[in-house]
């Protein structure tokens, strides 16, 4: 099972493809991904609307992978969504563990997605 879990807030991502740079980088509040209930990666001041908005840009074209850079840290890429073959891979330079898990496309996207619904209420 994997979540991506944030703090309990809500917040209006309204146009958030549009925001500027500024306006993606006043938020940051714990952020952490867990894979069958074991800490992945665990961040207490995560770029949130950051790492949404290039998740949604993502979107846009999913046959790539996914990999988020932040301005934030110069250790990076914070979270990476890695093709292999049919399945997809998650990593980290922040990871807590390897993980050999490989995902379907839709269990990546449905746990960002749910973690994007819960913030917009």
């Amino acid at each position: 099972m994997l979540e991506f879990l944030c703090e309990d807030m809500k917040i209006n991502l309204q146009g958030i493809e549009s925001w500027d740079y500024t306006r993606l980088m006043e938020l940051e509040c714990w952020f952490c991904v867990k894979i069958n209930n074991r800490i992945f990666f665990e961040e207490p001041l995560f770029p949130l609307l950051e790492f949404i908005y290039f998740y949604i840009e993502w979107g846009k074209d999913e046959k790539k992978n996914f990999v988020y850079n932040t301005i934030e840290s110069e250790e990076n890429p914070m979270i990476i969504f890695a093709k292999r073959k049919r399945k997809w891979r998650i990593n980290s330079v922040w990871r807590r563990f390897e993980c050999a898990e490989m995902f379907e496309l839709e269990q990546l996207t449905g746990a960002v997605d749910k973690m994007i619904e819960t913030l917009r209420g």
